[in-house]
């Protein structure tokens, strides 16, 4: 009886190692489906955040290459720029206007302005191009003011081959494609537009999900 046992047994071996491995790998995937649950959610968390964050700068602009002094009145420096693009800037239409970061020898830091309306601003971009016509503000550069994630994320965008052009409207990533086709990209998950199957998301300044 015990060889006829044993017999059976080995018989049922590999039945048993299938309906194991069967079983493991079942709960593996329910696993993996409740991670991969988890890291949506705390992705769409993170997004929302950046998102929010964006949009508490509406109506802001970022300029470079402003040079710095000390002493310096950024106001008026921003009303001069303006006016030299025919835009008209009035004091009273600067919510708040410094300087960003820590000071370093031999090169301007960034200037945020806060608008009181988004007209002056609108329109500052708007034209901004003109500024490479004037010899004095020709180096210049006036942006929207992105989140980290949002220029990190632009910058990524224009490194692909497919992408032919990128740019940012009201902190939504505009692009076209070599295709001309034209898509919008508002947060890593909305690569798969531009034709990505995975990202960088280290490359991001995200947690790698």
């Amino acid at each position: 009886e015990g060889k006829v046992a044993v017999k059976v047994i080995t018989l049922m071996l590999p039945a048993l190692e299938v309906l194991i491995t069967t079983k493991q790998d079942d709960i593996l995937n329910k696993h993996d489906v409740a991670i991969n649950k988890l890291q949506a959610q705390v992705r769409n968390v993170l997004y929302e955040n950046y998102s929010l964050n964006q949009y508490s700068r509406r109506e802001n602009v970022r300029i470079s290459n402003v040079p710095e002094a000390d002493g310096e009145d950024l106001t008026n420096i921003l009303i001069e720029i303006a006016g030299s693009v025919g835009v008209v800037i009035k004091p009273d239409n600067i919510n708040a206007i410094h300087r960003i970061g820590p000071k370093r020898e031999g090169k301007a830091r960034q200037v945020i302005a806060r608008f009181v309306h988004r007209e002056p601003r609108f329109l500052l971009l708007k034209n901004r191009a003109e500024l490479r016509k004037n010899e004095r503000f020709k180096n210049i550069f006036i942006a929207e003011d992105l989140t980290k994630l949002k220029f990190k994320l632009l910058f990524y965008i224009k490194k692909q081959t497919n992408v032919k052009s990128a740019f940012t409207k009201e902190g939504r990533i505009h692009c076209t494609l070599n295709n001309d086709s034209k898509v919008t990209i508002d947060s890593p998950d909305d690569l798969f537009k531009i034709g990505m199957d995975t990202v960088d998301y280290k490359a991001l300044g995200l947690p790698e999900f």
